[in-house]
């Protein structure tokens, strides 16, 4: 399996955002926390926005005791057949700073 990094993204607030790019997705994304994530336990945790304020997707908290919470992300995108599916990491270095890795 291939990992690729395809986005550095910062939290602001309760919002995470950043530019990612793909070989045909390339956009600013916006990660906001979706106010109807209680109502379902297959809901995000986090909605996907794009640059143009379109929700292109979502993404699931991951929790687990020895490690800190990452989201598995999905991005819609109209030009390619699939959604990406891909992995928001904390960062090591800054606590503000996360990490998407698309692995394939």
């Amino acid at each position: 399996m291939t990992t690729i990094g395809i986005g550095t993204l910062y939290r602001n607030r309760d919002v995470i955002e950043g530019p990612v790019r793909t070989l045909l997705f390339q956009d600013r994304i916006r990660l906001v926390p979706n106010p109807h994530a209680a109502e379902s336990p297959r809901a995000p945790d986090l909605l996907v926005y794009s640059g143009d304020d379109h929700e292109i997707g979502g993404a699931w908290a991951c929790r687990r005791e020895d490690r800190p919470v990452f989201y598995n992300v999905q991005i819609r995108d109209p030009h390619v057949s699939r959604p990406i599916h891909a992995t928001l990491c904390p960062s090591d270095q800054d606590g503000d700073r996360f990490d998407l890795f698309w692995s394939h």
